[in-house]
């Protein structure tokens, strides 16, 4: 905070937002210290049934190499902040091959004083320690219950505190963000807790491209050909420029489920009545299989990656375009909507990256609020919620509410409906509860005054394994629906269906058309409303890529070089397995140089 006080100062932080960073990564800070105290508690569980005092003069030595290893992380992470506008992560840990590069990046005086800090804090901690904490012997005896006692409790302790809560999802990185101010984000992280996880997550995959298989000029020259439009005749379904738009988006909503999808009838009736007045797209695809990868997708124009996911790098998500922050700046209020809670995925912290304005989850929720499952508010009540708050929400506004009701472990309020002999069951009647929310949603907001306004996209997050049990690496597992829907629609185009290949990432850059807005900064994204946009669905793969055309598809192992599955033509074969195989190069190559 000293360090970079001028940087506070130009982001118009005040004192109470710096008491907060504390306050916010607080919990990080106790899942690093849990970590740190493994070696400790062997040692000490040692100690308890022998004289010697080995086991403390060994903890000793160890926490001197710890406490002076930190501070170096510390000095580091303060001398690369104001250029690469993050923390201390994998990336910058490679600079340290070239230890010269790194003196001469930095000038000599302030080379001295970072090392001064590093310096003089370790001095000061280790006399800390050894004067008010370090045990040089035993006091006095311990009794063997005792011992016990502390060798059967504390691992419960630290394991928790690694965990960073008893809740069923570990603590995150996104637990300590809570501003839209990224450099609060940054102060309140643990700088110990982030540099492990992103080693954990980038060790050699982002070192190197994997999945080169072309030059690279060649690749990109194939990539550019791939998205390059003959000529733009946009269907402009809209009767105004400046709609409200929310966004639903449906936590593993599956095709199966959707009768005109050739879904099994009677399961989401109520996305069956809407369809007479929407565009159904009958061709959409997830890109990916997770949440964090649909909501990268969706407010980045970003597709899925195989072996890594955007989100788990903040320092890298944050220079991909913005859907919700373009908005923002045409007059947009944006927010927000999830009954549970967002830590998953550091989906959160990509949400504020993506200056959504306010961010409703769990928390903000009553302790008594009826209709809370294990994994928190269940869809009607949330949507109730939606539905009411923006009669509020100055116009026009940009909205998302997430589902949650259709995740595992379905514990949706409502009596089971269908009863199948399947394991799925489960998951086919949290959807036709979800379902059934999304109904009361529409019939509530019928009668607000920001409905006519409206325009709606109702979009999967990913998918799910259905009764049909589709192979994991097929287009059909990720198949999913995504409809638009609104009395902002044109009278001609309510009720039609479009029928080429769409994903999640297509939808910045197609909305963004309708309002007369430039997109060009979504590379990735196609406008689905013009027909002459480019045919083909594309798809992670575990560890490699699924591409689809009209002629046919394929999925590659890029780690094992060899085809999982593939059903092309003999003529289309070569060119189809290029832009594919392209398309990852070029995409995951990005992302090593972001």
């Amino acid at each position: 905070m000293i360090y970079y006080s001028s940087a506070l100062t130009t982001a118009k932080v005040n004192i109470g937002e710096l008491f907060s960073c504390f306050i916010h990564g607080l919990r990080l800070d106790w899942s690093t210290a849990s970590y740190c105290m493994v070696i400790p508690f062997l040692l000490m569980a040692v100690k308890q049934f022998t004289p010697s005092n080995i086991p403390l003069r060994i903890n000793y030595v160890y926490v001197c190499i710890l406490t002076v290893f930190y501070m170096l992380l510390i000095g580091g992470e303060l001398g690369m902040y104001g250029e690469w506008q993050s923390k201390l992560n994998y990336k910058a840990l490679l600079y340290l091959q070239h230890p010269d590069e790194i003196f001469n990046s930095t000038s000599t005086g302030n080379f001295f004083l970072l090392l001064s800090i590093v310096l003089i804090f370790s001095f000061l901690l280790l006399w800390f320690y050894h004067k008010f904490i370090h045990l040089k012997k035993q006091p006095q005896t311990v009794k063997i219950w005792q011992g016990l006692l502390f060798i059967l409790l504390m691992p419960a302790f630290i394991f928790f505190g690694i965990r960073g809560s008893f809740k069923p999802i570990p603590i995150q990185k996104s637990d300590a963000f809570f501003s839209e101010k990224n450099i609060l984000n940054d102060i309140a992280v643990n700088t110990a807790w982030n540099l492990l996880e992103s080693i954990s997550n980038s060790s050699g995959i982002l070192e190197k491209n994997p999945f080169i298989v072309f030059d690279t000029a060649d690749a990109e020259a194939t990539v550019r050909a791939l998205h390059e439009v003959q000529k733009d005749e946009t269907k402009m379904i809209l009767t105004t420029n400046r709609p409200n738009i929310v966004i639903i988006l449906l936590e593993s909503w599956s095709a199966d489920m959707i009768e005109s999808l050739g879904g099994e009838p009677g399961i989401t009736p109520n996305f069956k009545k809407l369809e007479t007045d929407g565009i159904l797209f009958t061709k959409a695809y997830s890109g990916g299989k997770r949440s964090q990868q649909g909501v990268a997708a969706l407010f980045a124009g970003f597709p899925a990656l195989p072996s890594i996911v955007i989100t788990n790098f903040p320092e890298k998500a944050r220079k991909l375009p913005s859907f919700t922050n373009r908005l923002n700046k045409e007059g947009y209020h944006s927010s927000f909507y999830f009954g549970g809670q967002l830590m998953y995925g550091n989906i959160k912290g990509f949400l504020l990256t993506n200056h959504f304005q306010r961010i409703v989850e769990e928390s903000d929720f009553p302790l008594n609020q009826k209709g809370k499952g294990k994994l928190g508010v269940h869809d009607e009540f949330v949507l109730e919620k939606h539905a009411k708050d923006m009669a509020n929400e100055p116009q026009p506004f940009f909205s998302t509410v997430f589902t949650l009701s259709s995740h595992s472990p379905y514990d949706q309020p409502m009596e089971n409906y269908f009863n199948w002999d399947d394991p799925e069951n489960g998951y086919i009647n949290s959807m036709y509860y979800s379902d059934y929310s999304l109904g009361k949603y529409i019939e509530l907001a019928k009668k607000m005054p920001w409905y006519k306004n409206t325009l709606f996209i109702f979009v999967a997050d990913h998918s799910h394994n259905t009764h049909r049990n589709h192979p994991y690496f097929s287009f059909e597992y990720n198949y999913i629906p995504m409809m638009f829907y609104g009395e902002v629609i044109k009278p001609e185009y309510r009720g039609i269906q479009m029928n080429n290949y769409a994903t999640q990432s297509d939808i910045p850059t197609t909305i963004l058309k309708q309002l007369g807005l430039s997109y060009d900064e979504f590379t990735w994204s196609r406008n689905i409303l013009n027909p002459y946009s480019p045919n083909f669905a594309y798809m992670e793969a575990l560890n490699g890529v699924g591409f689809m055309r009209p002629q046919g598809f394929f999925f590659y192992d890029g780690m094992q070089h060899s085809f999982i599955e593939k059903q092309l033509p003999p003529e289309d074969e070569s060119k189809i397995v290029k832009e594919g195989q392209s398309y990852l190069q070029v995409l995951f190559q990005q992302v090593i140089d972001l």
